[in-house]
């Protein structure tokens, strides 16, 4: 693999990753809107926690991102409905009652699809009182189901995490407990999904409690890129320095602590963790926030180690930092950093392929002064950049609109259909492929990881000046199935299906001879036998990932009948023979029932045989 990476020798302030097309210039500025667009949330509380939390994800399931927000002074969740323009509507009572209890401490949010049925569920963490698992039942209707599941954890709990970690098709749940906050000596617990709604507590026996730590962050990422979730744990008080970060790395039925070998053990007090890939080499970096001591920039290398980077980056910083998000704020394939301070300013570090980064924040109106704990980044309004919402302690939750889609990068985002139960596909990774001299872009879909936060499933991707993706390659997690999507253009939302799901019309969750009928008949009436470009709402037809729907897809999906080549689908008649002979006479692959790739008196006489036999 071609390694485009930070200079380890004589020069060690470049980043090698200027030819990754993109567009020249800082950001344009953010505007805040939270009244404007209908979210006007006061925080209050979240002192006492360390912060209240927040997220954006869908919560309705029509396809964009709605808010959660907690931390008002009289414990009310705000929840908050997208109408799909990046304008909401308070849905936080419902004929007067709060949807969701209201309660002094709850302190993290997390959203995962624990029981499977298609709607993410909403974890929230409460400060020294049992967590809480609403399921989510649709139009806005939820049932705490904690106790029923076994996830109501009684510890200080702070960020929740969420990953499918023993490869069963379910999500399991990580949760962190600041141990021995007020003598309370809950550790943090692991807690595996049984299947039937239950969960059981795990974590001495896969060996990731790391008993006594105040932990106050986690998050699953595959830093090995075997397609497993590994975990990474921030511990609180690292800089006493009795405490230490710690990576623990999956190995299918228990965890194994890699944290020295791997070079993550980081003496920080551990409040934030952001993931991505800063210097483009194609290996996940870490971005750690701590006290004013400075935060960490821990960069991977090809070899599963990491590198600290902080002086060379730029972004050690020297202010009180909480949560952290990598994202790409301009579309022009590199990562930027975004932190969350208290008694002090936010900064955002802006990615321009080479170090040192420089804090832009005040130039980009998003410079939330005061305390700021938690922090979420979405497409809030479908416009092809990230919007962000930053949890302002002692004030309302701020609301910054992204106004870059006029001079920044083209883009892409993508939907990944899961497998099984894991309905979200919460650990698949996608690698988009630009520019042939640097490796491809990578994201992973994650339930958590943020401090205390939530981002939405959709994965976005910057890509500078490329117009067009040469190669998108989406991994499923644990169990080895992927999918290669050639030339699809940019500035689109695809949603991607995996192998067992191509040619689901219906989308109904399997393919069987309806759908094959109505692939069929969509060919030879609706598209006339030409291709088809792929479009959002057709990707589950593109087969064989070519970026259109043509008869090459027809086949690798499966015909009704082989000999059924005519419309009006469905009906065996003198069409099918017409349109047969002239497919064996063009050559037509629609022709090749035995799929040799030759045509000859073997198609004949298997056509013939269905023909007459009615394909039954």
């Amino acid at each position: 693999m071609l390694q485009t990476t930070l200079l380890r020798g004589a020069a060690p302030t470049m980043v090698l990753i200027a030819s990754c097309g993109a567009h020249a210039g800082a950001p344009q500025p953010f505007i805040e809107r939270g009244i404007a667009r209908g979210i006007n949330y006061p925080i209050a509380l979240g002192t006492f926690q360390f912060g209240s939390g927040l997220g954006m994800f869908d919560i309705d399931g029509d396809g964009d991102p709605d808010a959660l927000i907690i931390g008002a002074v009289d414990g009310r969740v705000g929840l908050y409905e997208n109408d799909g323009t990046g304008h909401f509507t308070d849905r936080s009572y419902d004929a007067g009652a709060p949807r969701l209890a209201p309660h002094m401490n709850y302190s993290g949010v997390s959203a995962a699809d624990y029981d499977g049925d298609g709607d993410l569920d909403i974890y929230l963490s409460r400060y020294g009182a049992p967590n809480i698992l609403y399921r989510n039942e649709g139009n806005w209707s939820f049932t705490d189901v904690s106790a029923a599941s076994g996830l109501d954890d009684p510890g200080h709990a702070v960020t929740t995490v969420w990953a499918d970690c023993n490869a069963d098709g379910l999500l399991d749940v990580y949760v962190c407990n600041r141990t021995l906050t007020n003598g309370d000596p809950t550790e943090n617990g692991f807690y595996e999904n049984n299947g039937d709604g239950t969960f059981t507590e795990k974590a001495v026996a896969v060996g990731i409690q790391r008993a006594g730590d105040p932990t106050l962050v986690a998050a699953f990422f595959d830093y090995d890129g075997d397609t497993d979730p590994d975990l990474y744990l921030g511990t609180d008080k690292g800089t006493g320095p009795d405490f230490t970060n710690h990576l623990f790395r999956n190995l299918g039925s228990a965890f194994l602590n890699v944290t020295a070998q791997t070079g993550t053990e980081a003496n920080l007090d551990c409040m934030g963790i952001g993931i991505g890939d800063i210097d483009r080499n194609g290996f996940y970096d870490m971005f750690l926030t701590n006290i004013p001591t400075g935060h960490k920039l821990l960069m991977g290398n090809p070899d599963g180690t990491f590198t600290d980077r902080t002086m060379e980056s730029g972004t050690q910083t020297l202010r009180f930092g909480w949560g952290t998000a990598m994202f790409d704020a301009d579309n022009d394939g590199l990562e930027d950093i975004y932190i969350c301070h208290a008694n002090d300013r936010n900064s955002f570090y802006h990615n321009t392929g080479s170090f040192p980064m420089q804090d832009i924040a005040l130039g980009l109106n998003i410079a939330t002064t005061g305390t700021s704990y938690c922090v979420s980044t979405a497409d809030i309004d479908g416009d092809g950049d990230l919007d962000l919402l930053v949890g302002k302690q002692s004030d309302r939750a701020q609301l910054y609109i992204n106004n870059n889609e006029s001079n920044g990068g083209s883009w892409a985002a993508f939907d990944v259909v899961g497998q099984g139960s894991n309905r979200f596909a919460v650990g698949a990774t996608v690698k988009v492929k630009t520019d042939a001299a640097l490796p491809a872009h990578r994201r992973e879909v994650r339930a958590g990881h943020h401090y205390k936060a939530q981002d939405p499933t959709t994965l976005h991707f910057g890509l500078g000046s490329f117009t067009t993706m040469d190669k998108a390659t989406i991994a499923w997690p644990n169990n080895g199935a992927t999918r290669i999507l050639d030339d699809y253009p940019a500035n689109t939302r695809w949603t991607v299906y995996p192998p067992e799901r191509l040619g689901d019309l219906d989308l109904d969750g399997d393919v069987d001879q309806a759908d094959r009928v109505a692939v069929l008949d969509r060919f030879v009436t609706t598209n006339g036998r030409t291709p088809e470009p792929v479009a959002p709402g057709i990707e589950m037809l593109d087969a064989d990932g070519d970026a259109d729907f043509d008869e090459d897809d027809v086949l690798l999906i499966g015909a009704p009948c082989p000999s059924d080549v005519a419309s009006p689908v469905g009906v065996l008649d003198l069409g099918d023979v017409n349109g047969f002979i002239g497919a064996f006479i063009t050559q037509d692959p629609l022709a090749d029932l035995t799929g040799e790739g030759v045509f000859d008196l073997a198609d004949l006489q298997l056509f013939v045989s269905g023909f007459t036999g009615g394909c039954g």
